[in-house]
């Protein structure tokens, strides 16, 4: 009989020894998977300062299976989750379930029929992808030998469910219009994204509680430097940021750029990044404007130039006080200055016969081209002769300063014309 209970006693510490040795080689003691290391149903990795773990559950009253994040050291036998992956497509079989790196979707839960339930998408790929759970509590993939969080092929802070960790940045990514917010769980049994939904990523950021389009709590906008519910007087936004202490920061600025006044002492930088398609819009702006002012100018300047000849000329009609000849009706009387009414010619240039429109016979004494008689000497002459020719001579009836300078006398068909008009030369 006491060798009958010494057996059963033996067995019974044998199962109990075999059970403890499967639970703590069942749970793995890494911090990742790898290409060829995949977890399956009660299989688990463990953040390196052991504080996350991840792995599948069930939650109370329900059998289908999720990947999960959870607190592993806060309370004994109490897993606080902290992050959902599979939250709308539940495992119902978890017989041949696995978590593992499989590309090109990196990381993947297949389903018993080796169906992708769950994964990172990503357009980038890396030589040696593996998923490592950070003691941050973020998992993420990323290359074996690289640690640089900007090269990270996916994290599970970007896509957060109801709980935010430190080191968890909560808005909108405006390159990619991708939004970070949280989200609770539909109830206590279901992890799926529920009616409430936390931070309101359109203007400054701010911490909503919403149902819906209801919102039913709110702390207020982040302004950079604290949280900030008073109204604003004026439509443009404002941004504040300590670094009173040297420190660095990046803000958002909604609202049109103002000028800021330069502090003579103490001041600090900054630097401000604008779209690279506003810049070249500004750049436009700029040779536009610059090219509109110099057309302008240039206009103006010519309109002075036209507007100082013309008072110019018509100053010289007025001190001459006789009649003035527009060109046009002494080309027309002259035939066009036409060779075969050419008369003669003298050191001042040739002169021309011709007729008026009203029928008087006209001689045109034209200044040439070549003299170097300036408009001034012209106009001092023609008056010197207007007003010391005799009556008895030939008359002299006008002049012509369009264009050309001439002269035009009353034609005499005689000798004494000739010897009248070659005998002054001017």
């Amino acid at each position: 009989m006491a060798s009958s209970m010494e057996a059963s006693f033996f067995l019974l510490f044998l199962l109990t020894f075999c059970s403890s040795i499967h639970n703590i080689f069942s749970a793995t003691t890494t911090d990742l998977i790898t290409t060829k290391q995949s977890i399956i149903d009660g299989e688990t990795i463990v953040s390196s300062d052991g504080t996350f773990e991840l792995g599948l559950f069930s939650p109370s009253g329900s059998s289908n299976r999720y990947i999960r994040i959870w607190y592993k050291q806060i309370l004994p036998y109490v897993q606080t989750v902290v992050w959902v992956a599979n939250r709308e497509k539940p495992l119902t079989n978890t017989s041949s379930v696995q978590l593992k790196v499989n590309a090109p979707r990196i990381l993947a839960l297949l389903n018993e029929k080796n169906e992708s339930i769950w994964f990172t998408n990503t357009s980038r790929s890396v030589q040696n992808p593996v998923a490592v759970l950070l003691d941050s509590g973020n998992l993420v993939v990323k290359d074996a030998n690289d640690n640089n969080p900007e090269d990270f092929l996916c994290q599970s802070f970007h896509f957060p469910t109801d709980t935010h960790l430190p080191d968890m940045k909560l808005g909108k990514n405006f390159k990619t219009g991708h939004e970070v917010y949280l989200s609770a769980w539909k109830n206590n049994n279901d992890p799926a994204p529920g009616e409430f939904r936390t931070i309101d990523p359109t203007g400054y950021p701010q911490v909503l509680t919403k149902s819906g389009t209801n919102v039913l709590n709110r702390i207020g906008p982040w302004n950079g430097l604290r949280w900030s519910g008073a109204l604003l007087e004026s439509h443009i936004a404002h941004s504040s940021l300590d670094i009173s202490n040297g420190d660095k920061g990046c803000l958002l600025w909604y609202g049109e750029l103002i000028d800021i006044r330069k502090r003579s002492e103490r001041g600090h930088d900054i630097y401000i990044k604008m779209d690279p398609s506003e810049q070249g819009s500004t750049r436009k702006k700029a040779k536009i404007l610059a090219v509109s002012f110099s057309l302008l100018m240039a206009t103006i300047l010519l309109i002075l130039i036209l507007l100082r000849y013309k008072r110019k000329k018509k100053k010289l009609s007025e001190d001459i006080e006789l009649p003035v000849f527009p060109f046009s009706a002494i080309t027309r009387a002259t035939n066009n200055f036409s060779f075969n009414n050419k008369i003669g010619e003298g050191g001042f240039g040739p002169v021309y016969k011709g007729v008026l429109e009203e029928g008087q016979e006209i001689a045109v004494k034209r200044l040439s081209r070549t003299s170097m008689q300036g408009l001034d000497e012209y106009k001092n002459e023609v008056i010197y002769i207007a007003k010391l020719q005799h009556r008895n001579l030939v008359r002299l009836l006008g002049c012509c300063i369009q264009g050309e300078n001439m002269l035009i006398y009353e034609y005499m068909p005689n000798k004494s014309l000739d010897s009248y008009i070659f005998g002054l030369d001017f």
